[in-house]
């Protein structure tokens, strides 16, 4: 496996990006691509500072996050939908979001616009977790 694939496939495994579900019925995430990634453990704090590519039509997958995520949307919009089925937000290219962590905060993000969404995500976890966990759709009638 070359380095890079290699790198990549941990990462995506560590940020819950897999197609490989971590529950009974997940909803990975579709259309998604990291496009670099740089992360540090310091004590028991994981720090990741990530870019992600979100194409037109795709999705994060349901999941939580094991620590606060703080998103910067460099280019299109990301749909945001919490467990309720009800919208958590719409952010546009320029602006900037914090994701609260744990189990309580399920949440979806969904690429519904004609341009792939570019966002950088920072991550503060506990050591030796993932930042995202995939869960089933809540009972939502999207993805």
């Amino acid at each position: 496996m070359r380095r890079t694939t290699r790198i990549a496939a941990v990462v995506l495994g560590i940020l819950g990006l897999t197609a490989i579900p971590l529950a009974a019925n997940a909803t990975p995430s579709r259309g998604a691509t990291l496009d670099w990634e740089t992360q540090t453990t310091v004590g028991n704090t994981t720090y990741i500072l990530q870019q992600v590519t979100l194409a037109p039509g795709g999705t994060t997958g349901w999941h939580w996050n094991n620590g606060v995520g703080y998103q910067y949307v460099v280019q299109g919009t990301v749909t945001e939908y919490k467990a309720d089925c009800t919208l958590e937000g719409v952010n546009k290219s320029g602006n900037s979001y914090t994701e609260p962590s744990g189990p309580s905060s399920v949440h979806v993000g969904l690429n519904l616009g004609t341009v792939p969404i570019v966002a950088d995500f920072f991550y503060i976890i506990p050591a030796g977790t993932q930042a995202n966990n995939d869960v089933p759709n809540p009972g939502c009638d999207f993805q």
